[in-house]
């Protein structure tokens, strides 16, 4: 039998590496977050003064019998992340998708003059 140490904070980290998927492309900004079990009316993405923030909350979702059960690699719980948006974004031309356990928002950048 293999013994692994058990690290608590790794669920986290983990959790947030999958919501450090944001990158900048010449007309948008795009950010895609992993979010695996929770649910699309448990997510708010809102955008305030040049700040992205994104809440959720994961829900238990079955109470494991601790007599059948040795250990539990599940993170339950309320999070919130927020990104400093590097340039102006267009509010009313935010987009955001939500399919197989991936967030998907896309903000245009604020078109300018020629």
């Amino acid at each position: 039998m293999n013994l692994a140490r058990w690290e608590p904070f790794q669920d986290l980290l983990t959790l947030q590496d999958r919501m450090n998927g944001i990158h900048e492309e010449p007309e948008r900004i795009v950010l895609r977050a992993e979010l695996p079990g929770v649910g699309r009316d448990d997510i708010d993405v809102s955008v305030e003064k040049g700040t992205l923030t994104l809440c959720g909350e994961k829900k238990f979702e079955k109470e494991v019998d601790a007599e059948s059960a040795y250990r539990q690699e599940r993170f339950y719980g309320s999070f919130t992340r927020s990104f400093v948006l590097p340039t102006a974004i267009d509010p009313d031309r935010i987009q955001a998708g939500y399919k197989d356990g991936v967030l998907e928002v896309v903000l245009p950048k604020v078109r300018t003059a020629s």
